[in-house]
């Protein structure tokens, strides 16, 4: 089974450092936008426009991104689950494609061993088989990946439909599942 892993939101704290990046507060613990909510870009507490906020964000941005707070441990996990050779990086550009370039140089400096298995698109159900899992912070792009004949993950995160939920108990609970769902497809 294969593994398209996605980096904002679950390896890597897009949106806390993108308030730092701007100096807007933010706070996990006191999230502030609404709970399942996934647009916050541009935060509703900046005067920007969503134009504004995204050419913003300059390729050094996307190169200094720093882990997610369980970004290692996420990792590790589908790493265990399905073998580092069989996953492959997804990430989504943004619209003036400042952050292809910064991503890929956090790759090389971050996960070197990842530096030739990456993909680059806003239509990761392109990716979608029996036989894929996407692992994603997005309803929208699980919902798609589903649709489209793949397996999901999604991560919990304040701005999806699982954010009531704790990461981690519940991230190895699905990977479970899903490598078992696997194991007996292939029997």
């Amino acid at each position: 089974m294969k593994c398209m892993l996605d980096l904002d939101g679950v390896l890597v704290d897009f949106i806390a450092d993108a308030h730092r990046y701007y100096g807007l507060s933010y706070s996990y613990e006191d999230y502030p936008y609404e709970l399942g909510n996934y647009h916050n870009c541009p935060p509703p507490n900046s005067e920007m426009t969503t134009r504004e906020f995204w050419d913003g964000l300059a390729e050094e941005f996307w190169e200094n991104i720093p882990w997610m707070h369980d970004g290692h441990e996420i990792l590790t996990m589908v790493e265990r689950a399905f073998g580092r050779e069989n996953i492959c990086l997804l990430t989504s550009p943004i619209p003036n494609y400042s952050n292809i370039v910064g991503k890929l140089k956090w790759v090389a400096r971050e996960l070197p061993e990842y530096a030739q298995r990456y993909l680059v698109g806003p239509a990761k159900s392109f990716c979608a088989s029996p036989n894929t899992v996407l692992v994603d912070d997005a309803d929208f792009n699980i919902e798609a990946f589903a649709k489209a004949g793949g397996r999901t993950v999604l991560v919990s995160r304040p701005w999806n439909s699982r954010h009531a939920t704790d990461t981690m108990p519940l991230f190895r609970i699905q990977l479970h599942i899903v490598s078992a769902e696997h194991r007996r497809s292939q029997q």
